[in-house]
């Protein structure tokens, strides 16, 4: 099993992050989706990646003001699967980690069973719903019908 960890930096503030992410992990392997691959020549590390954002609500973040660093990119988060992808075109496993992450010490080997693996805190697609988007609930039944989805059992993927 190969492993190599990813990220999205885009703007400058979310590509300072991701720098310092990557000196935190090195000498493992960090790919990073970014809109300036210039900015990351110097770390041997580091894969970089051409990306503008294309998600579902990218243009909501193209148009943002607020790309501050302080959550102005929240917009872009449904771009990190491309992230994912591309890190599992070249590797068994992707380990996702936001730009802002920091890691502490030397990481211990990890090994991951096959399929989806999550860390952190989980609720399930229909209580994440009901926080945050009420007005999506219906589209998302729809959706879990079609494909034989519990939404009360289906983990929410932040």
């Amino acid at each position: 099993m190969s492993i190599r960890f990813c990220t999205l930096a885009i703007h400058a503030p979310y590509r300072k992050r991701a720098r310092q992410l990557a000196k935190d992990l090195a000498p493992n392997q960090l790919l990073v989706l970014t809109d300036g691959g210039d900015e990351f020549t110097d770390l041997a590390n580091v894969l970089a990646l051409a990306h503008e954002p294309s998600g579902p609500m990218a243009i909501d973040y193209l148009r943002d003001a607020k790309l501050d660093g302080a959550g102005g990119g929240a917009s872009a988060y449904h771009d990190k699967r491309f992230a994912v992808k591309e890190t599992l075109q070249r590797a068994t496993t992707a380990v996702f980690f936001d730009a802002a992450s920091r890691v502490m010490g030397k990481l211990k080997p990890i090994s991951f069973a096959p399929g989806l693996s999550l860390q952190g805190e989980h609720e399930t697609v229909a209580a994440h719903l009901e926080r945050y988007g009420t007005e999506r609930t219906e589209a998302f039944r729809a959706l879990a019908n079609k494909l034989y989805v519990d939404l009360n059992r289906a983990v929410w993927c932040n």
